[in-house]
């Protein structure tokens, strides 16, 4: 059973104590639309102004559907609630947005922490932000997960026995349940096209998830109308009712984000061209004489391209994204190993020239390790300030090779965090081997040495 506290978050920083004035004094409360919850709030409301007749609680009750979205609208614009409750997922949104304020304990009638929790049973790991606490529990709602036995069943699954026991579990049974398109697009909402969606039939359409959000945000677009201009043939119906949901295909290349895109079914909608699909455990080039041969038995004039497999079409698309990747990859590995080879030429020849002064230091009584350390220090410090210059300028280039960038975030932590620590690891080496050689030689020697 999983247990999600919703809380009181207290916004005003006013002690209670400091009430009794002349001055009317108005608390704005907002509540999540709860029935039982209401009339109790009321109660302790009433009995609350009147022991502190300077008060006045003003109570509203949002809607649940529109009480977040209000509440962080009215905090953005200056005007939010000094007191309001909403569940414990959302106070780290809250605490972000800097709109809350931490418990004042005198305010609430407790001497300090240990004494709030002691009264409250859990419910306080979520709400707490840099040793602070930024609310009070004051519901607790039992969520429970329902299983319609017929898709189940439709699945393949037996809802007594197949429901995961852990949430590690929880995808591979996830995975079943979900319905798929025939190309095996996952159907977000409702349903595809079937035997009733014939010509002269209502019609219909199915949409992806980029259109759903763009035009019915936050709504369920299944039995919506939607009217387009896209006809083929005269008198074809221009407005159609949507009756399911699909993933996002990025149709026209992986680099470019997924559009708005709307499927029909070619019995209502013909479409004087188009592009067909073979599933087959056959190569291309075996398939191809019998796919030949099963088009021309039809119509010997109709001309049949060169066959492709998926894996052909996919290297097709991702092919030239994939040289450019390629190609600066090389670049960028040659300036790796040539900014190595100059920052090691650089570090190791400064050092070599401080032989004589590590010498002298030595014949002076310093022992080997310090007087070494000493020029490692010195080198590394410089090492440092040129990796942060670069990391600061790295940040700028990589904006601009964003659009370049697939699965990748231009801030990728990998690349700025590998980069810098292997030319630290070059410059420390740089550093080191020549001091190293000069802490083994004779210190007159050193003295002497011709750098």
């Amino acid at each position: 059973m999983r247990f999600l506290i919703r809380l009181a978050t207290i916004i005003a920083l006013f002690a209670w104590t400091g009430f009794a004035t002349a001055e009317q004094v108005t608390i704005r409360m907002w509540m999540h639309e709860h029935p039982p919850r209401i009339p109790i709030d009321k109660s302790i409301i009433a009995d609350f102004e009147k022991a502190n007749p300077d008060v006045k609680v003003q109570y509203d009750v949002i809607s649940g559907l529109e009480y977040s979205t209000k509440l962080l609208t009215a905090f953005a614009a200056g005007s939010g609630p000094d007191l309001f409750n909403n569940t414990s997922t959302l106070v780290t949104q809250y605490f972000a947005a800097r709109i809350l304020a931490p418990i004042d304990y005198d305010a609430l009638g407790y001497a300090n922490e240990a004494a709030l929790l002691g009264k409250f049973q859990g419910g306080f790991d979520g709400i707490r932000f840099q040793g602070k606490l930024y609310g009070v529990p004051t519901e607790v709602s039992n969520w429970a997960c329902f299983a319609n036995n017929a898709l189940w069943k439709e699945a393949g699954l037996d809802p007594a026995k197949d429901w995961p026991k852990t949430w590690e579990g929880l995808p591979a049974v996830a995975e079943k349940l979900t319905k798929r398109d025939q190309n095996g697009v996952p159907m977000r909402r409702g349903r595809m096209f079937d035997a009733r969606d014939r010509a002269g039939a209502p019609a219909v359409v199915v949409i992806n998830e980029t259109m759903a959000q763009r035009y019915w945000p936050n709504q369920n677009p299944i039995g919506r109308r939607l009217t387009h201009d896209l006809s083929i043939v005269p008198g074809q119906a221009t407005t159609r009712e949507v009756i399911g949901v699909v993933a996002d295909i990025r149709h026209f290349g992986l680099e470019q984000a997924a559009e708005p895109q709307m499927f029909v079914p070619h019995a209502q909608m013909p479409w004087p061209s188009m592009a067909i699909v073979i599933r087959s455990p056959l190569d291309a080039s075996r398939l191809s004489a019998a796919v030949r041969q099963a088009v021309w038995s039809a119509d010997d004039t109709i001309p049949v391209p060169v066959l492709r497999s998926m894996d052909q079409a996919l290297a097709d698309a991702v092919g030239q994204p994939r040289f450019r990747a390629w190609l600066l990859g090389l670049f960028a590995a040659t300036a790796v190993v040539l900014a190595a080879t100059g920052l090691y030429g650089t570090m190791a020849c400064a050092a070599q020239q401080r032989t004589r002064e590590i010498g002298l230091r030595i014949a002076l009584g310093a022992t080997p390790h310090q007087a070494t350390a000493m020029l490692v220090r010195r080198g590394m410090t410089l090492a440092v300030i040129g990796i942060v210059a670069g990391l600061t300028g790295s940040v700028g280039v990589a904006r601009a090779l964003s659009t370049m960038l697939f699965g990748v975030g231009m801030n990728d932590p990998a690349t700025f965090i590998g980069v810098p620590l292997l030319f630290a690891l070059v410059a420390a080496v740089a550093c080191y081997v020549p001091a190293w050689h000069a802490r083994r030689l004779d210190p007159i020697a050193a003295i002497n040495a011709d750098v």
